[in-house]
């Protein structure tokens, strides 16, 4: 069982989304009846106050696929 749950898992990743939906191994109404149905964890978060230096890469020369 354990098994089967991470490979419905994995259906729904945000890596593998486009891909499964390109494919059609997953259905935008599917998808979205996922999304819906996930609970709000906003209220459970603590702000960190954290700073983050941003970085900034450029991308290579002749490289449009970006």
């Amino acid at each position: 069982m354990k098994l089967a749950k991470a490979l419905s898992d994995k259906t729904y990743d945000i890596r593998l989304r486009q891909k499964l939906l390109g494919e059609g191994k997953l259905d935008k109404a599917e998808l979205n009846k996922y999304l819906e149905g996930l609970e709000d964890d906003a209220g459970k978060c603590e702000d960190l106050n954290a700073v983050v230096a941003a970085t900034v890469s450029e991308p290579a020369p002749n490289n449009t696929d970006y």
